[in-house]
């Protein structure tokens, strides 16, 4: 309740810069929404969100930018354009024949490994060309699943390359 009123207060005004410390920790899913929706539409009308919030899954719904500030110094500025940009992509094929399914593509050079009962292709490929390629070789296909790196996967991996 407190968070509710204390975030309520500093929005009755519509001041133009609203700094937020963790704004959705204690909510509920029904306020988190809330929340959400009323700082885009605030945002919308001009108001500058200065967010700090380590649940970086809630931010990535609303935030235009990142800024990384670690011990007073910024760290990484970027668009969430240029955080989509950097995000890896995968894709996660499961067929019958998995071991000749590995061959196939590996013949066809598609970066591609087997994890478990899965193949992964490890860089963005188009879809359909690696498809045909599997049926032509009559490869019955069970599974395919496309995955694109989070906010916080990024972040992370970002961070990471900075410090090597």
């Amino acid at each position: 309740m407190k968070q509710k009123l204390g975030i309520a207060m500093a929005l009755v005004t519509r001041p133009r810069l609203v700094i937020l410390d963790e704004p959705m920790n204690g909510l509920d899913p029904q306020s988190v929404k809330r929340l959400r929706h009323l700082i885009v539409q605030l945002a919308r009308e001009g108001t500058t969100f200065l967010i700090s919030s380590h649940i970086l899954s809630e931010l990535e719904k609303i935030i235009d930018t990142v800024i990384l500030i670690d011990q007073g110094q910024v760290l990484l500025q970027r668009t969430m354009a240029q955080f989509r940009e950097s995000a890896r992509q995968s894709l996660m094929i499961r067929t019958k024949e998995n071991t000749r399914a590995l061959r196939v593509l590996l013949q066809a050079d598609y970066p591609v490994v087997q994890r478990g009962s899965d193949l992964i292709v490890s860089k963005p490929v188009a879809l359909t060309p690696l498809l045909h390629i599997l049926l032509d070789a009559h490869i019955q296909i069970l599974k395919v699943n496309q995955y694109q790196e989070d906010l916080e996967t990024v972040l992370l991996r970002l961070l990471a390359e900075r410090k090597a």
